[in-house]
């Protein structure tokens, strides 16, 4: 568990009632959730009484009086029992051997990397002519990029488009995806590709040593007709373009870490969405991600709290993304018959939706 975290700014993710004590089998969590948590999943003890199906079909409001709707809150959070913090009384090995740990932690380094590299090179050099949907992107494999042109200056629909398919396709390149139904395929993609993309912004901002998110060439993460709407109130936008950028330059993000957290945020094993095999194929991703990114950092001499710290990364994206939707749903709003093209349409919708 990362503890030390700041109590007075954060409730507890499960309750909402107590302060958060700290980072426990994936979620910010009170001391009285996660040892709940931890007897239900992890102990297993043959004297706690069974969970009894909720009465009111799980729409309780106050977790600590049902187990049923606390548990069903634990599992929605995140929460996943994950090796290290497995009990002995499992009889579980304890030690991985060395050879097989650096194996691991030096393959998923090097698998991420080269992810981002085709999704970095395809970001700079193509550019997409065709109107492609969401679903377009999460049911095909193969698209009419053409290159781009040194002489061709992209504006922000063009940055935005390669964007997001460059995003998709990096998502799409996790080991388990192929494993997953059509539906879950479209619920992975959309339940965290707007956030990765804010990610990627703002680390790419970091490379152009710009003080607030931009696309290459200057070109701004609003279109110009937007800017326009907000002239007169530009706070919530400049507060998109810094906001993240800013945490990122103060904890002075390494490449290492943007990848790990990247692969974190987006493999979130949401449960009663997926089937169980699926849910725990990605929870084991994300563990695994989660145990490399801590290994990391301990090869780079950081503190404990490093990992607190990058974790604190995740609710300023969560954050960005809620005033991101908010302008996107205002300026939609006073303008319904905005024409669009269907890629933008459905980012807008999925959007609103996941506000």
């Amino acid at each position: 568990m990362i503890s030390g975290f700041d109590s007075n700014k954060k409730l507890c993710t499960v309750c909402n009632e107590r302060p958060s004590y700290g980072y426990s089998y994936g979620a910010f969590v009170c001391n009285a959730c996660k040892n709940f948590f931890r007897r239900i999943h992890i102990y297993k003890s043959p004297l706690i009484t069974p969970i009894k199906p909720c009465l009111t079909g799980g729409r309780c409001k106050i977790m600590k009086k049902c187990r049923d709707c606390r548990n069903r809150r634990c599992l929605k959070m995140g929460m996943t029992p994950t090796s290290h913090e497995l009990p002995e009384v499992l009889d579980l090995p304890k030690i991985i051997s060395k050879s097989k740990s650096d194996k691991e932690y030096s393959n998923t380094i090097q698998f991420l990397k080269e992810l981002d590299r085709q999704r970095t090179k395809t970001f700079l050099t193509r550019l997409s002519m065709e109107d492609l949907s969401f679903d377009d992107l999460i049911t095909s494999n193969s698209f009419n990029l053409i290159q781009r042109t040194t002489n061709f200056k992209p504006d922000f629909y063009d940055w935005a488009t390669i964007d997001q398919i460059t995003a998709i396709r990096f998502m799409k390149r996790f080991p388990f995806f192929e494993d997953l139904g059509t539906q879950e395929k479209k619920f992975f993609i959309q339940s965290s590709y707007v956030q990765f993309i804010i990610l990627c912004n703002a680390m790419r901002t970091i490379n152009l040593k710009s003080a607030e998110a931009i696309y290459p060439d200057n070109v701004d993460v609003f279109p110009v007709e937007m800017k326009k709407f907000y002239e007169f109130c530009p706070t919530k936008l400049n507060r998109i373009r810094c906001y993240l950028v800013h945490k990122l330059r103060e904890l002075r993000l390494t490449p290492e870490e943007f990848l790990l957290l990247s692969a974190i945020l987006i493999c979130n094993p949401t449960p009663m969405i997926y089937t169980k095999p699926n849910e725990l194929k990605i929870a084991a991703s994300r563990d695994l991600y989660g145990r490399t990114l801590q290994k990391y950092c301990e090869t780079q001499h950081q503190p404990p709290i490093r990992m607190l710290d990058l974790m604190s990364i995740i609710f300023v994206i969560y954050q960005t993304f809620r005033d991101f939707a908010e302008v996107w749903t205002v300026y939609h709003v006073a303008n319904p018959d905005l024409e669009l093209k269907k890629l933008f349409s459905d980012f807008l919708l999925l959007s609103m939706q996941n506000k």
